[in-house]
């Protein structure tokens, strides 16, 4: 086998300050006695310490205070503030021992602070503390080098992930109706949309045939980019089930949407239970009413009857789309007669789920009576107040989940 090679002694470089030789070549011989490996260089005056510092970087400097061109205090203080020397750390050395005299050191940024005439003993304890410090110094500078590029990387993998889901957000978008058909579906309506995570696992879908209007709210398992990739399969399924095959009851259309997702997702095997919740409206007009049929996978229709106070919350069936159960599923059908300015909301769970900074959701109830108070209101003062009333109770509460609400006046 071969012997691992043992790591080599690592050389410290130990810089004296000091215009005295003779406290040069003192100092030098203490340090060697004590170690022979140290690399020991030497400078008469502060600016040349200073220089010397620059390109060699040494584990220690010890200076004296009293020097030509520039004192001990100056040179630490300008040490100091050199980003290419700042954590170097700094001994100085002098004959005054006044606690005044220590303190001013300290403050300047010295680690420590030796007497003059230097005792052999005391100063290789000083020194073996300060450069256990500059080892410190340096493993700190190491790993706060490293965790800086790795948090670079992370940053910049974050931004290509983010542009990947705007462009993500840019394709989903383009899939949702158009303003120009939604105003042929419904040409009073709003659309509250807010994606938690730029993409969103709700989805809202409209068309109309013939004399039929066809409206469609859905709230996909998960939200972000697993939510958004359940909601463009619910949207060409739905392309599929109503302009293709032709299917316009919002019962008919639910099962038929069940057993697409059922089958898309293989979930026959049981290994994958996403699935969504989803309200459909059929809606069938002339000048002053209109035939509003419904069917909800667990999900309500809010009816307001223009001249109530309060409106209406209409149960869907409690199935939802995709998941473990069986691949045949019964939805029913309800239906309404609804006049001139009455309004519909059809709705994910996200404006109702949100909490507040206590903890405590909007819930359904608050909501509905939201609805009651914006209803008689112009469609666009209708989301206006949602919105409000919503950053009022969110405050600074991250968004818990993605909201859509469609609102229709008939």
């Amino acid at each position: 086998m071969i012997e691992e090679q043992q790591k080599e002694p690592e050389q410290l470089t130990i810089l004296i300050a000091d215009d005295d030789p003779i406290a040069i070549k003192l100092l030098t011989g203490y340090l060697k006695v004590a170690d022979s490996s140290y690399d020991i260089l030497s400078a008469p005056n502060g600016k040349i310490t200073i220089d010397i510092a620059k390109v060699k970087h040494p584990d220690l400097i010890i200076t004296d205070w009293e020097m030509p061109v520039m004192s001990g205090i100056d040179t630490i203080q300008a040490l100091k503030m050199d980003e290419a020397t700042k954590d170097i750390p700094i001994i100085m050395a002098s004959g005054n021992t006044s606690s005044q005299s220590l303190k001013i050191a300290l403050i300047a940024g010295a680690v420590d602070y030796i007497r003059k005439p230097v005792d052999q003993v005391e100063l290789l304890a000083r020194i073996n503390s300060a450069l256990e410090l500059s080892r410190s110094y340096k493993q700190i500078k190491k790993q706060t080098i490293a965790i800086e590029e790795a948090h670079k990387k992370l940053e910049e993998k974050t931004k290509d992930i983010t542009a990947s889901i705007n462009y993500a957000s840019t394709i989903q978008n383009a899939i949702l109706p158009k303003l120009e058909q939604l105003e042929k579906v419904a040409s009073e309506h709003f659309i509250l949309f807010k994606p938690r995570d730029i993409v969103s696992g709700d989805f809202y879908w409209a068309t109309y045939v013939d004399d039929k209007q066809i409206v469609v709210v859905a709230d996909c398992t998960g939200h972000g980019v697993p939510g958004a990739f359940m909601s463009l399969i619910g949207n060409t399924l739905l392309d599929k089930i109503v302009k293709m095959e032709n299917i316009l009851s919002p019962d008919r259309i639910l099962t038929r949407l069940h057993q697409e997702i059922y089958k898309v997702l293989n979930q026959k095997d049981g290994n994958n239970l996403d699935g969504m919740d989803v309200a459909v409206c059929q809606i069938s007009r002339d000048e002053e009413n209109a035939t509003v049929k419904f069917c909800g996978a667990k999900r309500p229709i809010a009816i307001y009857r223009k001249g109530n106070q309060e409106v209406e919350l209409v149960k869907g069936t409690n199935l939802s789309i995709g998941g473990r159960r069986k691949r045949n599923r019964e939805f029913e059908s309800q239906t309404f007669n609804l006049t001139k300015d009455d309004c519909i909301y059809l709705f994910s769970d996200g404006y109702t789920d949100q909490n507040n900074q206590n903890g405590m959701k909007l819930g359904s109830r608050q909501f509905i009576s939201l609805l009651g108070q914006c209803a008689p209101l112009l469609m666009k003062r209708q989301k206006e107040l949602l919105e409000e009333c919503m950053r009022e109770h969110q405050g600074e509460t991250s968004q818990r989940d993605d909201i859509l609400v469609f609102g229709i006046k008939i």
